[in-house]
């Protein structure tokens, strides 16, 4: 109902993309003028401020600028912030984004925002990180986003709910500032030319008669094949946005809706050879997809219900989120503010996972398929030709299994290689209340305010299992159907028709939890305005979070392996079915964090063309949800006790503005501390027991420079910089010796540059405006060589994105746009990598040493790539 809701909007208004119409030509020239530094911020301040008053380090992306920056994603907005590390190599959804090398733990696209507020109109776009689930998943760029405040750090500590590395707020627009119509329809061409996108969207708003109600609605809806076409949609869907803005007298009311519909998938991993010198594997290209065919199919769940998975269905993400702004002027003394949001969230993922090439003779390939222990002779075939592309023998079903034949597809990046393709199924529901009040006094020269945060979230996720399968080393591949003969000479079906085998079973079917998050906050702000020149602004936050859950791990059943039993179906010859997990009785968990955060700056105003400030901030960053969702049994949470990480950041801003320039230059230290890896080891006794962590920590100083200058009327140039230096210290792991805790051995990872900071980040963007009815735009993306692990194993080469465009005005109302990203089509500029060698080597990243990285120079891995050029064109109409 949501997409047709979105699909007829769209269509009634023909699309928008927020190209500035032709009145605002060369609006960039004035970029560097008073009134441009006078804009009020709202978010990491306990109340309005100017930009150039602010002591923050916030920067603003304006609509326009947003509409040259040409991005796929709402985290690639952010590449235009100083300090900002954005890994959008995967795609719409499932990115990365940290800032000022607060990080850890947060390096997997599986828990991307770990350490920062995504954010809607001041409310978080949900309140709840999970492994797998973060706010990309409900959050999109579209011309309904009016200006985007970007906070690092700082203050964040005390402005936000348990999100110190930073605040990144997407304001929408309303009737009032944004009155008129805009739509546009948008075609590209995707991975270097070769996959189609479309696109509509477009916005209108308006006063509602002649009164103080104003109206605003908008969204987009969007289909494309992606970068990395894997033969079904990749992304495919949209959103509505409506809001109604009562301005009176003494205040405001904006009451908003969002409805958000929209299937996506993200990219995986590529073979890569060589790690000082990335290149794709031999046989394949940096446009393919590795991710599973369509493959429909429905199998009995681990609790008895009938589940099911299609690859073109990708990730299903809904929200449906109703939101309330009030602020009301009391008084000339007195203001309050209240903000609240209620979210319905739902993501059901049809995806592919753990698509990592792996040879045939890894225990690994028989034991997620179910048939370790099965002696024979397992044949791997075309499904349509019959044709016989690989064999093995084993004659105890143990190791090893020996390759008799050999006819797959791009052996020389692997012998003996295959795909292991597990068909992926969870499901997430999340449900959640947040609220927010604030009540400021201004006393002479003294602002104070104090307020509250609560937030209240159901969360359920659900993995039924759908199977695991094999494929080539090759472009969009197919399924190979699996059989074993017996010694006996019976043979056993291990795939199903659709190809996949352990249907119920493979990795985690049964897995499920259901729980809660609730969150309480109090907050205190002071702005003491000491003289005309100078003020002290400082802050304090109470964090108070209860994460309560039920868990159920899919276990194997009785008789797990028994030939006779027969399945869903009462073949025991057909072994895709027969052993599905069961779900035994259900383990709780419980853990509170409460602690203290705070914040303290001290401003100087020099002239009307200058200030500075030095701010000192201490937070915590309690756990996610994730951490109690993974205690699967009675030990672990017995044991497993994760503690909030502590952040430590000092700052210095220096704020400058001439008649042409506008600068801000902000040296900065963090520090990250108490980051530790639980462990859970067996006593002589066959007690489980979990060895102290040892807290490690990880340290980043560093300079962020933000400036836009005119070198001329028309010519404007841009610049968002980060030199820094992270470093990483006492990380180490327990090794278990002999049973108990006498012998064990903590072994540490030397003291290195902390992994995946690179040490100069940097976007570059020059626009002129040559005429008033052309405007041409270049900008230049270089993120630095990053460690590619704790270990410093090898360091992914530093690489430069270049992106392109122009616009051209015919009058008021239409314009097109033209635009080409990644013009010099970099592709290899690597943004996540993981390990070959194997099931388990490909999971563990951190374990790849130097010395085994010298013993093979050229050898092979998996990379996720930055992506592919791509061609847009846009059409604009302005009423």
């Amino acid at each position: 109902m949501i997409r047709g809701i979105c699909v007829a909007t769209a269509l009634a208004l023909f699309g928008m993309v927020s190209t500035p119409g032709f009145a605002q030509t060369n609006s960039r020239e004035d970029a560097s003028s008073d009134d441009e530094l006078e804009e009020v911020i709202v978010t990491g301040v306990f109340t309005e401020r100017s930009l150039e008053e602010a002591p923050v380090a916030v920067s603003v992306i304006t609509a326009e600028e947003i509409s040259r920056l040409g991005v796929m994603s709402a985290s690639d907005l952010l590449k235009n912030v100083p300090g900002v590390f954005v890994n959008s190599g995967y795609g719409e959804i499932r990115n990365i984004v940290h800032s000022r090398g607060v990080s850890a733990g947060a390096m997997e696209a599986s828990n991307g925002y770990f350490y920062v507020s995504m954010q809607e109109d001041g409310m978080p776009v949900t309140n709840v990180v999970l492994t797998n689930y973060g706010p990309d998943f409900f959050l999109r760029a579209d011309t309904t986003i009016s200006r985007i405040e970007a906070l690092r750090g700082g203050t964040a500590t005390v402005t936000a709910a348990n999100a110190p590395g930073g605040v990144f707020n997407y304001i929408t627009k309303n009737g009032r500032a944004d009155e008129g119509a805009s739509v546009s329809a948008r075609y590209g061409l995707e991975g270097d030319g070769e996959h189609p996108y479309y696109r509509v969207e477009g916005f209108v708003g308006g006063q509602l008669g002649s009164g103080d109600l104003y109206y605003g609605i908008g969204g987009f809806y969007r289909e494309s094949d992606g970068a990395h076409h894997p033969g079904y949609r990749l992304n495919k869907g949209g959103q509505l946005r409506a809001n109604l803005l009562w301005d009176y007298d003494d205040g405001e009311l904006l009451l908003t809706a969002k409805a958000l519909n929209d299937d996506n998938l993200f990219f995986e991993f590529i073979p890569t050879v060589d790690y000082h010198n990335p290149r794709v594997a031999p046989g394949l290209d940096a446009n393919d997809s590795f991710q599973p065919p369509r493959a429909p199919h429905s199998w009995r769940a681990p609790d008895g219900s009938i589940a099911s998975w299609d690859a073109g269905n990708t990730t299903q993400n809904e929200q449906l989120s109703l939101a309330a702004k009030w602020t009301h002027e009391i008084s000339d003394d007195w203001k309050l503010d209240v903000n609240a949001r209620i979210n319905d969230n739902t993501s059901d993922w049809n995806t592919g996972a753990v698509i990592f090439a792996m040879p045939l003779t890894d225990p690994f390939v028989y034991i997620l398929s179910n048939t370790m222990g099965q002696a024979g002779t397992y044949q791997f075939r075309d499904p349509v030709s019959g044709a016989l592309l690989a064999e093995t023998t084993t004659a105890t079903g143990r190791p090893p299994h020996t390759v008799t034949v050999n006819n797959l597809p791009n052996q020389e990046i692997l012998q003996n290689g295959v795909f292991t393709q597990i068909a992926f199924d969870p499901r997430y529901e999340v449900d959640e209340v947040m609220a927010q009040l604030a009540l400021t006094r201004s006393v002479d020269n003294h602002t104070f305010t104090i307020g509250g945060f609560i937030a209240d979230s159901d969360i359920m996720q659900r993995f039924d299992g759908g199977g695991i399968g094999f494929s080539g080393l090759q472009d969009r591949p197919f399924l190979y159907d699996v059989t074993l003969t017996r010694p006996s000479g019976e043979v056993v079906q291990v795939t199903s028709p659709e190809g996949f085998g352990a249907l119920g079973d493979a990795l985690s079917g049964g897995r499920m939890y259901d729980g809660s998050q609730k969150q309480l906050s109090f907050f205190f702000g002071h702005n003491w305005q000491i003289t005309g020149a100078t003020d002290l602004d400082w802050g304090v936050r109470y964090e108070d979070i209860e994460l309560t859950t039920t868990n159920q791990n899919g276990v194997p059943p009785a008789g797990f392996g028994d030939p006779t039993v027969g399945g869903e179906d009462g073949n025991p010859l057909t072994w895709y079915d027969n052993f599905p997990n069961f779900q035994p009785p259900p383990v709780s968990a419980k853990r509170t964090y409460d602690y203290v955060s705070y914040s303290v700056a001290l401003n100087h105003a020099w002239n009307e063309r200058l200030s500075t400030y030095v701010r000192y901030s201490s937070g915590e960053k309690a756990p996610s949800f994730g951490s109690v969702t993974g205690l699967l049994n009675q030990a672990q949470v017995d044991n497993i006790f994760d503690k909030a990480i502590e952040l430590k950041q000092f700052e210095i801003g220096i704020k400058s503005s001439t008649e042409r320039l506008n600068a801000a230059i902000f040296p900065f230290y963090s520090d990250l501390g108490n980051v530790t890896t639980f462990q859970i080891f067996t006593d002589e006794n066959g007690n489980s027991y979990a060895p102290p962590p040892n807290p490690a920590t990880i340290t980043t100083y560093g300079v962020e420079v933000d400036l836009d200058y005119a070198i001329t009327p028309e010519l404007v140039v841009q610049a968002a910089l980060t030199l820094q230096r992270s470093k990483s210290k006492d990380y180490a792991q327990w090794r278990a010796n002999s049973p108990g805790p006498a012998d064990d051995e903590l072994v540490f990872v030397p003291d290195n540059d902390a992994d995946n900071a690179a040490d100069l980040l940097g976007r570059i963007g020059l626009y002129y405006d040559p005429t008033e009815s052309l405007s041409i735009d270049l900008n230049w993306d270089y993120v630095g060589s990053r460690p590619a692990n704790r270990y410093n194993a090898f360091d992914m080469p530093g690489f430069s994105i270049v992106d392109v465009g122009a616009t051209y005005w015919f009058n008021d109302s239409v314009s097109v746009r033209v635009e080409i990203q990644n013009l010099l089509n970099e592709d290899t500029g690597v943004l996540s990598w993981s390990r070959s060698g194997g099931f388990l080597a490909s999971l563990n990243r951190q374990g790849l040493t130097p010395e085994e990285v010298a013993a093979s120079p050229g050898g092979l891995y998996s990379t996720v790539l930055a992506q592919l050029r791509a061609y847009f064109v846009t059409l604009t109409f302005d009423f």
